[in-house]
């Protein structure tokens, strides 16, 4: 996300936000503002590059984004991206004995010798298609549709629970 295309106050976050900020990581395809203050920039997939679904507040459908076009170049995808940075802080974790770590501001613990595990269930979704799948087959928004279905057609309806402001009929 750019949080510099988002924020009403750009000047004012990139004066002070950056003063206090370590590491400023940006996953944007566009290469935008937020790129021009990054430490990192990484290559991440355009839209057209990546296996996704999506909605809108205006049909009953979901809506397949089939990936017609292969990440190209050092490009990846939003999950791609997620689950390499997941392993890296793991493997990185485990080399320097890190296990558990405190986070007084959640008021929990977060461990990083098992990032990766915990983020890819274990390397059951590691990939695109798979954490798709998952979220299909476990959404009760979804109702009966299937990744199959959603693949072979290019949308789903969905189920009655999906309404945002209120229930979708059945018969609707």
């Amino acid at each position: 996300i750019n949080i510099f295309a988002t924020s009403n106050g750009y000047q004012h976050l990139a004066e002070n936000f950056l003063k206090r900020c370590e590491l400023l990581v940006v996953v944007d395809f566009r290469l935008n503002s937020g790129a021009m203050y990054a430490d990192i920039v990484l290559p991440a997939a355009p839209e057209q590059q990546k296996l996704d679904i999506r909605e809108t507040s205006v049909t009953r459908f979901i809506h397949a984004f089939g990936q017609p076009i292969k990440p190209m170049y050092e490009r990846k995808t939003d999950w791609q991206i997620g689950v390499a940075i997941a392993k890296k802080i793991q493997e990185r974790a485990k080399a320097r004995g890190i296990s558990r770590v405190d986070d007084p501001e959640i008021k929990s613990t977060i461990d990083f010798d098992t990032v990766y595990d915990d983020f890819t269930m274990n390397g059951a979704i590691e990939k695109d298609e798979d954490a798709l799948r998952f979220v299909m087959e476990r959404s009760k928004a979804l109702g009966t549709g299937t990744y199959e279905e959603l693949l072979k057609k290019g949308f789903v309806a969905v189920g009655p629970a999906a309404g945002k402001t209120g229930p979708v009929p059945k018969d609707k």
